[in-house]
C-alpha cells in the first residue's frame, strides 16, 4: 500500500497518479484533535493508512504498533486460548491489522514474535517501558473510524456532485435533443433548417459529430437525423457513466454506514466493559 500523506481537505479534488502516493485528507479540526491528543505525525500516517477504505487488507507496518501496550500485545498472543467472551474484549483494545498478526500463532516463536514489525515488539515486550502519555488504543481505535468516517464523507460530497453535473448535463443534452427534432421537423421532407450557434457548441461539448456535408450548419431531414443519433449515443453513454458512478455511491453510502455501525457497536461495548469493572471495583 502506497505510503498516506497527512494533508488537509482539497476542495478542487485533484487525484494523484497512480505511481505518485496516495493522498489520504482529513479536515484541519481533525488534524489539530490528533495532534492535541498526543499523535505524531507518523502515527497519524498509520492511523489513516488503517483507516482507509480503499485497502481492504488494512496494510501494516511497524508505525501500528508505536501506541500499543504490553498489556495488550501479551493477551494478543494468547488469544487461541481465551474463551469467546474474552477475545471480544481484547480484540476491542487494538486495530483490525494489529489483531490479525499478533494473535496469529504462526508469528509466534515461544515467547518471541517473528511477525511483521517484529525487532520494534520485541524490543518493547522485553525491557521498553511503558509510556502512559501516548493515546490509548480506545482513542486511536476511535481515531481510526472517524479518520475513516471522514474519507468516506470526502468520497460521498465528490461522487455526490459528479452525478448531479452528469444529471445536469443529460437534462440540458435531452432539451437540445427535442430542439433538433424541432429542427428536423421544420426542415420538412425536402426543405431545410439551420442549426444555431448554441447547438452547434453543445455537439462540440458532447463529442457529437454533426453532419458537415454540406460544409455550413443548414441541414436538411436527413441531415439532421444524423445530427440525432450522434447525440442520442453521447446521450446514453453518460447515463451508462451516471447509472455506474450511481452503484458506486450506494456502495460508498452501505460503507459509511458500516463505519458508524462498527463506531457504535465499539462505544457500546466499550462501556459494558467498563461498566462492568467499575461494578466488580465497588
Amino acid at each position: 500500500m502506497s505510503t498516506p500523506i497527512i494533508s488537509s481537505a482539497d476542495p478542487s479534488g485533484s487525484k494523484s497518479g497512480s505511481n505518485q502516493p496516495k493522498i489520504i485528507t482529513l479536515n484541519d479540526d481533525r488534524i489539530t484533535s490528533l495532534r492535541a491528543a498526543g499523535y505524531s505525525d507518523a502515527q497519524i500516517q498509520a492511523l489513516l493508512s488503517m483507516a482507509d477504505p480503499d485497502d481492504q487488507g488494512n496494510s501494516l507496518t511497524p508505525t501500528h504498533f508505536y501506541s500499543v501496550n504490553k498489556q495488550t500485545l501479551n493477551s494478543l498472543k494468547y488469544t487461541g486460548q481465551l474463551n469467546e467472551a474474552a477475545k471480544q474484549l481484547v480484540y476491542l483494545q487494538a486495530p483490525v491489522a494489529l489483531v490479525q498478526e499478533v494473535s496469529n500463532p504462526a508469528n509466534w516463536n515461544g515467547d518471541n514474535y517473528i511477525g511483521p514489525g517484529a525487532s520494534q515488539i520485541n524490543a518493547y515486550l522485553l525491557g521498553e517501558p511503558v509510556d502512559f502519555t501516548k493515546p490509548s488504543l480506545d482513542a486511536l481505535i476511535m481515531g481510526v473510524l472517524t479518520a475513516r468516517a471522514d474519507i468516506l464523507q470526502t468520497q460521498l460530497e465528490e461522487q455526490i456532485e459528479s452525478i448531479n453535473q452528469k444529471n445536469d448535463l443529460l437534462e440540458e443534452a435531452n432539451a437540445y435533443l427535442a430542439k433538433a427534432k424541432e429542427k428536423k421537423a421544420a426542415a420538412g421532407t425536402s426543405g431545410t433548417s439551420t442549426m444555431t450557434q448554441d447547438m452547434v457548441d453543445f455537439w462540440k461539448q458532447m463529442g457529437a459529430q454533426t453532419d458537415r456535408s454540406g460544409n455550413d450548419d443548414t441541414h436538411n431531414s436527413a441531415e439532421w437525423e444524423a445530427n440525432i443519433e450522434h447525440l442520442k449515443s453521447k446521450i446514453e453513454s453518460l447515463t451508462s457513466q451516471s447509472q455506474l458512478e450511481t452503484t458506486k455511491l450506494q456502495q460508498t453510502i452501505n460503507k459509511y454506514n458500516q463505519t458508524f455501525e462498527m463506531l457504535s457497536n465499539f462505544i457500546n461495548k466499550y462501556f459494558q466493559s467498563i461498566s462492568t469493572i467499575i461494578q466488580n471495583m465497588r
